[in-house]
């Protein structure tokens, strides 16, 4: 359960941790042998990278995974594993790989972004592949995307 107790601090805790650390950990920790996230990982637990309600906050999933700690902690003794231990900032590494990973966004919606990109005039002044007026970048260049 200390885990379980880490990860929960961790959803409190300014999400100072790094992605990167949190997808190594996500590895190391053994976490992918049931977890996928991006197509890489086993079924045998939730798909960790998809997509879901805003509802689905860190708070939320840490009580989801609270709760199911007891079969979890099972699963794992029955394939021979050992449970994994994370440190305070370990937890915010994985919460913050879990959130680069978009399980927490909701997924975008294309006809609604096309509609306000033309409703908010964005249009008038960036093209999508050439600017359509001096200083307004067209949306391939936009480094956000």
């Amino acid at each position: 359960m200390r885990v379980l107790g880490l990860l929960v601090i961790g959803t409190v805790v300014a999400w100072g941790g790094d992605a990167r650390r949190g997808g190594d950990l996500f590895k190391t920790e053994g976490c992918i042998q049931c977890h996928r996230v991006g197509g890489e990982g086993g079924t045998a637990g939730p798909d960790l990278g998809r997509r879901t309600s805003r509802g689905y906050t860190p708070a939320v999933m840490a009580a989801v995974m609270w709760n199911h700690a007891p079969a979890m902690w099972q699963a794992i003794s029955g394939r021979g594993n050992t449970r994994p231990t994370l440190t305070p900032e370990q937890a915010d590494d994985m919460f913050a790989f879990f959130y680069w990973a978009r399980y927490f966004d909701d997924p975008g919606d294309a006809a609604r972004g096309k509609q306000l990109f033309s409703s908010k005039h964005c249009s008038h002044c960036h093209g999508i592949t050439a600017s359509r007026r001096a200083g307004a970048p067209a949306v391939v260049k936009w480094g956000s995307l």
